[in-house]
């Protein structure tokens, strides 16, 4: 999971090798982040930039 802005966003993927299939959250939705990482199997974030 990346979480960044759609500034940082080509970096970020890049910097973590991202590969379709993707799903781009965008929005308000991005605050429910932390529950997301709790239902994620190997709760890591791939990259975290503001």
């Amino acid at each position: 999971m990346i979480v960044t802005s759609l500034k940082h966003l080509p970096e970020a993927a890049a910097e973590a090798a991202v590969e379709s299939p993707v799903t781009i959250v965008i929005g308000e939705v991005v605050s429910l982040t932390d529950r997301l990482l709790r239902a994620d199997h190997d709760g890591q974030i791939v990259a975290s930039t503001s």
